[in-house]
């Protein structure tokens, strides 16, 4: 492998996911996963979150594109999940193993940490449903990085490529904040202090063991109700 490699750091989007920055580097570099791991390889560490791919050293990944992934990716996942956070839930709890993609990102090589979120259903960018098969054999997807001779990241069953890169390298479609069409998403990211507190008050049960997408709206919904409740009790015992 070169001693260094091409990275841009505008090719970067809001919640991106390190499964779709390692497969852009791959693919700009021309690197195929195998060769990836190789160089980029480190012991299995089970207390590294799933979504940050286990088995790779992420400081040689920074030196090698002089860039700080690592913080990005914590603050992404930590964004989307420490207000849902209690003693008897870990981040993990609420992100899916099954790999959930936008038809209309992937095309551009995009795959966001919103879509593995257990309580998002549909792509915030394209208010597109979430699909978790292969396009092409309908074969269910992992997030799971396997060490293949390509040098985009493919399904098992029929090695068609998860994300499609052809039509964007190197001008990688960027998204921002002001790329955000759903309105639940947006007042979640914006929550007050109170509403985040009642938050972190709630048990999910079993959010754990869940498979299946949860409802993003039906929280905010209740947690609506319950923060108007208590105003309305706080109003009372001051009149």
């Amino acid at each position: 492998m070169q001693e260094r490699i091409i990275w841009r750091k505008e090719w970067l989007s809001i919640y991106e996911s390190p499964f779709s920055i390692y497969d852009k580097i791959c693919y700009a570099n021309v690197i195929t996963q195998s060769e990836f791991f190789k160089h980029f390889g480190s012991p299995l560490n089970n207390d590294v979150s799933f979504l940050l791919i286990r088995g790779l050293d992420y400081s040689k990944i920074e030196n090698m594109i002089s860039y700080p992934l690592l913080s990005q990716f914590h603050n992404s996942i930590n964004n989307l999940s420490e207000n849902f956070l209690s003693r008897f839930t870990r981040t993990d709890h609420f992100y899916n193993k099954d790999f959930y993609y936008c038809q209309i990102c992937s095309l551009t090589g995009y795959h966001s940490l919103f879509f593995q979120f257990k309580f998002i259903k549909e792509c915030p960018f394209h208010m597109e449903p979430l699909k978790n098969i292969c396009r092409v054999c309908n074969q269910p997807l992992n997030y799971t990085y396997y060490k293949s001779s390509s040098i985009s990241q493919c399904c098992t069953n029929c090695n068609e490529p998860v994300l499609l890169h052809q039509h964007t390298f190197p001008s990688f479609k960027s998204y921002t904040m002001r790329d955000i069409k759903s309105q639940d998403i947006l007042d979640f990211l914006n929550l007050n202090l109170a509403k985040k507190e009642i938050l972190k008050n709630t048990v999910f049960p079993q959010i754990e063991n869940q498979t299946t997408k949860g409802d993003l709206n039906f929280v905010l919904y209740c947690l609506s109700e319950r923060y108007n409740y208590l105003q309305n009790n706080l109003n009372g015992q001051n009149t």
